[in-house]
This record gives C-alpha cells, structure tokens and sequence, in this order.
C-alpha cells in the first residue's frame, strides 16, 4: 500500500496499518447501501470491478448474473464478512472498514452455505440466528 491518493484507495499510515480517507462525496441518509467504486481483488483475479451502487432504505434488490459474475463477493464485503481492495461504502449509514460492528448489529445475513446442519430447514436456521441474536419468539 502506498500514501493516500484519492477517496478510494487504501493507503498506509506511519504505523503500516491500513487506512480508509474519509468519502468525500456525502452519503444521503435516505440510502440503506451506497458504494463508490467498490473492488475486490484475489491475486490478479478481479472480482468485483468499481461497482457504484445507491440502495433506497426499504427497497428490496437482488443480484442477478452469471456464475462468476461477483454477486457472492459484492455480496460478502456488503455484509463484513471480506473487506474491500478499493473503493468504499456504507450500509444503514455505517462506514463498511471502520464501523463493521455497527452494520453487523442492523443486518440480517442467511447465506446459503451458512447452515450448521445439511438437513436444517430454512426456517430452523432463521430460528437458530433469532436465537443467538437474542431476540424473542413474539
């Protein structure tokens, strides 16, 4: 990583620790998900490329395209599980690298390889998430 060259880009500090800038374009507060120029890299594979993407608070979306297509990474540093190479975002207003604990406290994530058990229902495994989040059945 070298210095800090523009919003997007992760730079070192003194301390060899990486560091996001601050986006400098705002965030509406009206967006669930907004990114700018979000890339994931493995080696030489790119596998998200500058996605921009703007959610509206109460939308449902989904990711369509075909196997490879990045859907499962985008998907990924959406939710904290993989942080980004470049670019930045926000979910529920919360800044992807530095406020993860706070997206992971306002999200809900069942991913398809998350279960414990092959033979678990969707809905035991939702019951199970509900359960080690603390939540009632009521």
């Amino acid at each position: 990583m070298g210095p800090c060259i523009d919003e997007y880009t992760p730079c070192s500090t003194t301390l060899g620790v990486a560091k996001y800038p601050v986006l400098k374009v705002p965030i509406l507060s009206d967006w669930a998900i907004e990114a700018k120029g979000l890339v994931r890299t493995f080696g030489d594979v790119e596998a998200v490329k500058g996605i921009d993407l703007s959610i509206p608070k109460g939308e449902i979306y989904g990711f369509l395209g075909p196997n490879g297509a990045g859907k499962t990474t985008l998907v990924r540093m959406l939710i904290t599980l993989l942080l980004p190479t470049k670019g930045q975002a926000r979910v529920s207003g919360f800044d992807l690298v530095s406020e993860p604990k706070q997206i992971r406290l306002r999200i809900g994530a069942a991913l398809q390889e998350a279960t414990l058990d092959p033979k678990q229902t969707g809905l035991e495994f939702l019951r199970l998430q509900g359960y080690l989040y603390g939540l009632s059945r009521g």
